[in-house]
C-alpha cells in the first residue's frame, strides 16, 4: 500500500533533476517538494497513519512524528521545511515577493539545486526507514 508512494517519490525526484538540467527551475523545485512529501507520507502510511490525517503539504507537519520513530534522524531533515516555500510560489505569478513576475522569470539554478539536495536527503532517510517498517510488518 505504501510502496507506490516511494516509487512515485523516486520518479518525481528524477523528473526534478531532468527539469533543473533543462532550466525549468520552478518546476524542478515543485517536484522536489512533491518527492519529499511522498517519501514522508510513505513512511507514515506504512505505520498505519490514515491518509485522511496526512492530506497536507507542509513538510514540518508531516515530519513531526518521524524523530520519535527513529533514534538518529538525519540532521538535513531540519531543512525540509524550506521545500514548503515552493508549493505555491513555484506555480503562481507574484507569489515569491519579487513583483508580479511569473515563477519562470524568478527561479534560478541555485533554487532548484537546493531543493533537489533537500529532497534527496529526505528520500535517503525515508526509503530505508520505510523498508525496515515493511520488513517488520511482514515478519508478524
Amino acid at each position: 500500500m505504501s510502496q507506490p508512494w516511494i516509487d512515485q517519490a523516486e520518479r518525481d525526484l528524477d523528473v526534478a533533476r531532468h527539469l533543473a538540467a533543462n532550466a525549468f527551475h520552478e518546476w524542478a523545485c515543485f517536484l522536489a517538494q512533491q518527492s519529499a512529501e511522498k517519501a514522508v507520507k510513505a513512511v507514515r502510511l506504512s505505520l498505519g497513519t490514515p491518509i485522511e490525517t496526512i492530506k497536507k503539504h507542509e513538510m514540518s507537519e508531516l515530519l513531526a512524528e518521524i524523530p520519535a520513530l527513529h533514534p538518529r534522524p538525519d540532521p538535513r531533515l531540519a531543512q525540509a521545511s524550506v521545500l514548503d516555500y515552493h508549493v505555491q510560489r513555484s506555480r503562481y505569478p507574484g507569489q515569491r515577493g519579487m513583483g508580479p513576475d511569473a515563477p519562470c522569470k524568478t527561479y534560478q539554478a541555485t533554487d532548484s539545486v537546493g531543493a533537489i539536495v533537500i529532497a534527496e536527503a529526505v528520500l535517503a532517510f525515508c526509503k530505508p526507514l520505510h523498508a525496515q517498517i515493511q520488513t517488520f510488518w511482514a515478519s508478524l
